[in-house]
């Protein structure tokens, strides 16, 4: 595979918690994947504009899933379950879709 991309659903304790962020390879002291942070930047982008969702903004994490990989990896989080607001949207395969969409772009935007 060129790229490896997983969308999870989060969920969280406080219902506050909204929105989308997306991660990618880094350590956080300079170490990162550089096509990685770029994928998630655009994923970020075109998912909080497509779907209006808060932007959460994306982050390096050293995650297994992100650091094991031998390709370009991001992990989205395209809305909290947990929150009322962001699973009203999320339920709705519409609003599923325009995700997809913004993940494509991105994609097509590398």
């Amino acid at each position: 595979a060129d790229l490896f991309i997983s969308i999870h659903l989060d969920g969280h304790a406080n219902p506050a918690a909204r929105g989308v962020a997306t991660y990618h390879y880094g350590t956080g002291s300079g170490v990162t994947s550089t096509v990685g942070e770029r994928l998630a930047g655009l994923v970020q982008r075109e998912i909080a504009l497509r779907t209006g969702l808060h932007n959460c903004w994306t982050h390096a994490k050293t995650w297994d899933i992100l650091r094991l990989t031998r390709m370009p990896a991001v992990r989205v989080e395209p809305g909290y379950l947990t929150s009322p607001a962001d699973r009203q949207r999320l339920v709705d395969p519409l609003f599923r879709e325009r995700i997809v969409e913004a993940v494509v772009a991105a994609v097509c935007g590398l």
